[in-house]
């Protein structure tokens, strides 16, 4: 059985009332990060990918710029072969992290 889990840092926008209300209506596991850790946070590196493609549509409306969202995420194939080998790359970037002391990586 795979347990999700969503990890969020402590920014306003992830600690409406909102959101925590979504959270807890469904059951949301929540794994809290620190908003410094950003060097072991693969989905950093995803969003530079998808903000380069999306600044490249030049979207000129909220539809449009939804639309080209989606695409990118579920079908730029960087996205597709980078994603896996982030997660794979995880227990090397907390060793780092921890070698580090909690101070920036390489990463």
């Amino acid at each position: 059985m795979v347990m999700e889990v969503c990890q969020q840092d402590g920014e306003p926008c992830h600690t409406a009332k909102s959101v925590t209300s979504f959270w807890q209506k469904n059951h949301v596991p929540l794994l809290h990060w620190t908003g410094s850790s950003k060097d072991v946070n693969p989905t950093e590196h995803l969003w530079m990918i998808v903000k380069c493609r999306i600044a490249a549509k030049k979207s000129t409306s909220k539809r449009a710029l939804i639309e080209a969202l989606m695409d990118v995420w579920t079908r730029d194939p960087e996205i597709k072969e980078t994603s896996p080998k982030l997660v794979l790359g995880m227990p090397k970037r907390i060793q780092l992290l921890i070698k580090a002391k909690g101070a920036s990586t390489k990463y």
